[in-house]
């Protein structure tokens, strides 16, 4: 970024700084500063994407990093992306369509089109992640990981450690018909204390950690019940 639109990116990243809203989203905040890999788990409203993608969206228009990547499982009811229309590029824009739409929210949509386009934001579809190789300056987000099997984050998380990787999932949605990966690589952390001073688990477990809407927070609750 050139030093005359540095000021400028950085006063409009000021004008628009997220917040925490409990304590659980403080330690989100910080294990996102702190740590290279974070593990988001919990309940459906809790930000775990949100503040992950805007966070990642700041410091892409401030300078301190070059990329981010988004990705998320092609666990539907067509077990592929095939029902959507366009080329490949086209059918990730309509996959990722929740994370982009942050992104849309975040840095205007002209924007994020431009940095698609330019490579500064990559949409990858994650069975490609293994075997791909990030830099320090890279954010690497993957939402619905729920639905990510053993052997599929087992790919994903060994290519942490030179980037920065959030998993954001809820187990509670898991679409996979066998054990999710994300519940035994937490699992697998939660066992491991060196595992722990790489890696942050997060998990959004109770009712008053959904944000999103009342209405949301009691449809989860009534579920639940």
């Amino acid at each position: 970024i050139k030093d005359k639109f540095k000021e400028a990116r950085e006063e409009e990243v000021k004008s628009k700084t997220i917040y925490p809203l409990n304590e659980r989203q403080a330690e989100y905040f910080k294990a996102i500063q702190q740590k290279d890999l974070i593990v988001a788990t919990g309940y459906a409203g809790t930000s775990k994407t949100f503040v992950a993608i805007c966070l990642a969206a700041d410091a892409l228009r401030k300078g301190d990093i070059d990329r981010i990547v988004l990705a998320r499982p092609a666990v539907s009811n067509s077990q592929s992306l095939g029902f959507f229309s366009g080329d490949a590029n086209q059918k990730m824009i309509n996959w990722l369509m929740p994370m982009l739409t942050v992104l849309y929210e975040r840095m205007g949509k002209p924007v994020v089109d431009l940095a698609i386009t330019s490579g500064s934001i990559m949409l990858q579809p994650l069975e490609t992640i293994k075997g791909s190789s990030y830099g320090r300056n890279t954010w690497v987000i993957a939402d619905e990981t729920e639905d990510c099997t053993i052997e599929e984050i087992k790919s994903i998380v060994t290519r942490a450690g030179g980037c920065k990787m959030i998993l954001c999932g809820d187990i509670r949605q898991s679409a996979l018909k066998e054990a999710s990966g994300l519940i035994v690589f937490a699992d697998i952390v939660a066992r491991n204390k060196k595992l722990q001073d790489f890696v942050a688990l997060i998990d959004f477990d109770e009712y008053d950690h959904i944000v999103r809407s009342k209405m949301c927070k009691e449809v989860i609750i009534a579920f639940d019940k």
